[in-house]
């Protein structure tokens, strides 16, 4: 039950402070001049005029910055990590995105990788991954994508509100590449 109240309360409490809250119920502070990123499996952060710091995702609870909020879930035995960008009564949608590069013939091309997940209680319940390249699955991917976020989201207006207009394999992209976090109302 205790749990059930705390990720009930977890959007609120999470955007009152911004802090690095790790498992054991510590913190580190952070100051408007901290650099945060996180990593495949790992939250990386430099604070101005320090070395780089780093905290392992099962150490790591979540973390609130610039009106992003990451937080980690556990997948298969894992501690993973997500930027939630809406809950609603314990039903998030999550997304985690990686500049990657690839090349080939000498040549050198960058992309980004996409994971859209939808979290019940903290749990993933549906995950979808593309690429905004132009390979064949991705486009049917990013409609898809779309599909979930509008389908299961239709109650927060606010979110939907930030998702723009066209095509939407290619509005899901816009929308994906804005992490902040989206409060239901």
């Amino acid at each position: 039950m205790k749990k059930l109240i705390a990720l009930l309360l977890f959007p609120l409490l999470s955007l009152a402070q911004d802090g690095i809250f790790l498992k054991d119920g510590s913190s580190v502070k952070i100051s408007g001049d901290t650099k945060i990123y996180p990593g495949k499996n790992r939250l990386y952060y430099r604070n101005p005029d320090k070395r780089r710091k780093s905290i392992k995702y099962d150490k790591l609870d979540y973390a609130a910055w610039e009106g992003k909020l990451f937080r980690t879930v556990t997948d298969g035995g894992k501690s993973v990590g997500y930027f939630l960008l809406t809950d609603e009564h314990g039903h998030s949608l999550a997304a985690f995105v990686q500049n990657k590069s690839k090349y080939t013939g000498g040549f050198h091309s960058a992309y980004k990788r996409y994971d859209v997940a939808e979290l019940r209680a903290g749990v993933i319940s549906q995950r979808i991954s593309f690429t905004n390249s132009g390979r064949d699955d991705n486009p049917a991917k990013r409609r898809e994508a779309h599909q979930m976020i509008v389908r299961n989201f239709a109650g927060c207006r606010k979110l939907l509100d930030r998702m723009p207009g066209g095509e939407p394999d290619q509005a899901v992209l816009a929308f994906l590449d804005e992490l902040k976090f989206t409060p239901c109302e």
